[in-house]
């Protein structure tokens, strides 16, 4: 196998990996128009995907690389990069210029479209569909079953429990069983510190 098809492959398995750590998001954000519907903003999605993709040795970089032609659409192209071979692969895609409410000037429309972008791209390249935070409580108690579930696995649950406190301001025993995957699926990923028993 040549260099770039040992790269290819190298950079597969880590998306590969990057996929398998069954990362959350949350739709956190209620859209001012549009009836309000519920979404994930890009720090939402940074937050979950930027450290797995570094724990991997991967980045992202996104441009704007509109032409004239393309106008007024906005072509954004976003990249991932393996840091340890210099190997990417591209997603790029074209958006009419934003019509957000509260982008006035032309700067401001350009840069809402350009946030949309980067947060599609990435959740599109990872497979990732956001969940609501609004799906009702979990059907057990889920701060007695966490304690279990935690110490089963070798977890501290009060340490946990304060971590989520300090973080989240919310008690496990409010949790819906959608912020309750995301809890787990951060600590199966190492993601919150000091939490052993």
């Amino acid at each position: 196998m040549d260099e770039y098809h040992d790269n290819e492959l190298k950079f597969l398995q880590k998306i590969f990996a990057v996929q398998r750590q069954g990362m959350v998001i949350i739709k956190g954000k209620r859209a001012p128009t549009s009836g309000g519907y519920r979404y994930a903003d890009l720090e939402a999605v940074h937050r979950e995907v930027l450290p797995v993709l570094w724990e991997h040795g991967l980045m992202t970089t996104a441009q704007d690389v509109t032409e004239t032609q393309d106008l007024p659409a906005r072509r954004i192209r976003t990249s991932i990069v393996d840091t340890e071979t210099g190997f990417k692969d591209v997603w790029e895609s074209v958006y009419r210029t934003s019509t957000a409410k509260g982008a006035t000037t032309e700067p401001q429309r350009d840069g809402a479209t350009f946030t949309y972008a980067r947060r599609y791209a990435l959740l599109g390249y990872f497979n990732l569909a956001p969940v609501d935070d609004d799906a009702g409580p979990v059907t057990m108690a889920p701060w007695p079953e966490f304690q279990l579930e935690a110490r089963d696995r070798g977890w501290d649950p009060d340490q946990i429990r304060k971590w989520v406190r300090s973080k989240w301001d919310l008690d496990i025993a409010q949790f819906t069983a959608p912020r309750l995957q995301e809890l787990y699926a951060k600590l199966e990923a190492g993601l919150i510190d000091d939490v052993a028993e």
